[in-house]
């Protein structure tokens, strides 16, 4: 989504945990054990609106989820 590039580290499906790393501005935030259809809320830039991103779904070697804008104001 725009400038924010997403790339999995690990996918824990027993658990139902996942690690990622999120790249904007080609830094890397890693996101550590978070769970299924836990609300990660991102800050790109100070003056953009917030991205929110959500995995549904976390298999062995791939999560499925969403990322979107936030329709709330931080």
């Amino acid at each position: 989504m725009g400038p924010v590039a997403l790339q999995l580290k690990s996918a824990d499906s027993k658990n139902q945990h996942y690690t990622v790393c999120v790249y904007f501005d080609r830094k890397c935030v890693e996101l550590k054990n978070r769970a299924l259809n836990e609300v990660v809320v991102l800050l790109v830039t100070k003056d953009g609106a917030p991205l929110e991103l959500v995995a549904t779904k976390i298999q062995r070697d791939q999560i499925v989820g969403y990322l979107q804008i936030s329709s709330e104001k931080q």
